[in-house]
């Protein structure tokens, strides 16, 4: 996206950059672990809302 020059203008960026090839990789593991975090406290809410009389 940002290689081609897309949406440059709305950051205010001078031209296209060039995204290195780890950072999508790193983004993706980053997002998986946050969405298991809240996979994991939305249960236990869950639970506890279950086990509560």
């Amino acid at each position: 996206m940002f290689t081609r020059g897309w949406g440059v203008e709305a950051l205010g960026l001078d031209g296209p950059v060039p995204i290195e090839g780890y950072v999508p990789m790193m983004l993706f593991a980053v997002l998986c672990g946050l969405s298991m975090d809240y996979e994991v406290f939305l249960l236990t809410a869950v639970r506890e809302g279950w086990l509560r009389p």
